[in-house]
Formats: C-alpha cells, structure tokens, sequence
C-alpha cells in the first residue's frame, strides 16, 4: 500500500511548486503503522514542500452501506462521499486512483471551473463504451439520462463548499442504503445516478497516467489514492486518500490536505 502511494505523492510532489500539506484518513480500527508513517515521511528527503497529517474514520459510520459487489470492493470505497466535510475549510478536493502518476502541475485540475456542479470528472469515451459493453449494462441499469456520460471514479474533482451547502453527503449515503442491492459499481454508480445534472466533464491538459489502464499490476493489488486541494495563503493544501485491498477485503484510506 505504502510504495504506490509513495510514488503518486511523488509525481505530484515532482511537479508542483505549491506548498502542500497531507491529511491522511485511515481506518479507525486499523491505524496505519509507525513504520509505514516513516516510510511515507522519507519523501522529505527530496521534497520539501509537504507536511502530513492523520485523520481516523470509524467504519462502523458506514455499516449499513455494504457493498453489493463481491471482489476488492469493499464499504471503504464509500469513504469518498465524506470528502468535502472531512475538512471543513476545504474548497475542492481532487480524487485520483493510486495507480495514477501525475506528469503536470495538479493545479491545473484544481483550477479548472466546476461551472456549479458538485463534482467533475473524466467520462468514459465512446469508443471505451464499445470495447467494453459492460458500460451499457450498468448505464441500463442506473437509467441515466444521458447514456453516454458517466464519469470514472478514479479520477474526480469536488466543489467541497458546495457540496457541504447541499448536504450532499447526507444524500449520497440516503440513496446508497436504498439502492444498496441494486447497484453494480458502488458509489461510483450512485455518484453518477444521483449527480447527473450536476457532473461536469474535466480533464483539462494535465496528463495522468493510469498504470492500471496500462495492465501494470502492483502485486495483484488494486490501490487508490485521493488528493484534495485548497488554495490558502502558503500555497496549495493536498488531500491524498489510497485504498489497499486484497482477499483480505481490507482497504486503508490516506487522506492529504
């Protein structure tokens, strides 16, 4: 879990002049190590520009949101909905999966306009839909008013004082007990189901590389990391969340501000 995470901080790190400080939101039942922590810490030895600062999320919160699927996923993928309200100074959070290497400045995503939608994200290409016809089963199944935009979760930008406005954490978690078992993809699905309307499509010129995309597997194991950003007067603050799942069905979450 460490190393992936490791290597997204960096390609962010790498590419941003901003000072930026970490939130790392784990598992209150399964805190991350001290070793882990210091392994996390020695990006100090080239970095200087972050601090890191850890925040524990009770899984008993989400108990009755258990996930339909079987597999990797686990209830912590809905871990995401409480983003805009874990800080509560937050102006935008960028979610991006731990596979993912940053090759620009984030502050590109970060400035992108929402438009007054909660979320932006990357939709799936056309071509994407027709290579894999999953994607019509699930859009057949959510109803979707446009069957052709559905936005990957791996990769989301949050209008946290909006978001919080709305009370949008409240309703995303309302909807997910009710269609719990009859979603097929989480709380990407109810994201998209709930949302829409309110989803903006942005990638803007930063290049994100995914190496799960590529079929680069690191030990078998799908990883994620989220990121959030506030503009404040020192420079820009990063959130950075990862989940590590295995057969063990656990996953961590690493949350940066």
């Amino acid at each position: 879990m460490v190393a992936p995470a490791a290597v997204s901080m960096a390609s962010i790190l790498e590419n941003t002049k901003s000072q930026v400080k970490f939130y790392i939101l784990e598992r209150k039942t399964l805190p991350i190590s001290k070793t882990n922590r210091a392994k996390l810490s020695d990006l100090k030895q080239k970095y200087e520009n972050f601090s890191i600062e850890y925040i524990p999320v009770d899984p008993d919160d989400f108990s009755d949101m258990i996930p339909p699927v079987s597999g990797y996923i686990t209830i912590d993928t809905y871990f995401r909905y409480v983003i805009p309200d874990v800080v509560p100074d937050l102006k935008k959070a960028i979610y991006l999966d731990a596979d993912t290497i940053v090759q620009g400045d984030i502050a590109e995503l970060y400035n992108l306009p929402l438009d007054d939608c909660y979320v932006g994200g990357v939709n799936h290409p056309k071509e994407y839909w027709d290579k894999f016809p999953l994607f019509y089963e699930i859009v057949s199944n959510l109803k979707l008013d446009n069957p052709y935009f559905y936005v990957n979760g791996g990769v989301m930008v949050f209008d946290c004082e909006k978001c919080r406005q709305d009370n949008i954490d409240n309703l995303l978690k309302e909807k997910t007990r009710q269609y719990k078992e009859k979603i097929k993809w989480a709380d990407q699905d109810i994201m998209n189901w709930v949302l829409q309307g309110k989803l903006r499509s942005c990638l803007g010129g930063l290049i994100l590389y995914s190496m799960h995309y590529a079929s680069i597997s690191i030990q078998k194991k799908k990883q994620r990391l989220f990121t959030t950003m506030v503009r404040k007067n020192h420079g820009i603050a990063i959130c950075l969340q990862t989940i590590c799942s295995g057969n063990t069905q656990i996953k961590r979450r690493l949350l940066m501000n």
